[in-house]
């Protein structure tokens, strides 16, 4: 069993799990999740203990997210003929857009 489990202090936020058999028990769920929150208040915890509060001021070399909303009858513009306009922007910016 593949079992992954990220979330923070408050709880459980995300699961993923891969196994090879036909089912689980409460029990064992039970006591995967039980384990679960031990690792992860364990490296909660260690991180809280390395940086304790956020950085005032966020790091030049931090992702950036910038949502521009385009009217659906100007979105072929924005791509242009075989995505030649869009295709441009990327190679200029190195962004990464999504329509």
């Amino acid at each position: 069993m593949d079992f992954k489990v990220a979330g923070t202090a408050k709880g459980v936020t995300a699961l993923q799990m891969d196994i090879k058999i036909d089912g689980l028990s409460r029990e064992i769920l039970e006591e995967a999740l039980q384990q679960a929150k031990i690792g992860r208040m364990h490296i909660l915890n260690h991180m809280l203990e390395t940086i304790s509060e956020t950085r005032e001021d966020l790091s030049k070399y931090a992702p950036k997210i910038k949502v521009i909303t385009i009217k659906v009858d100007k979105i072929r513009d924005v791509i242009g003929p075989g995505g030649k306009q869009i295709n441009e922007i990327i190679d200029k910016t190195g962004v990464k857009i999504d329509i």
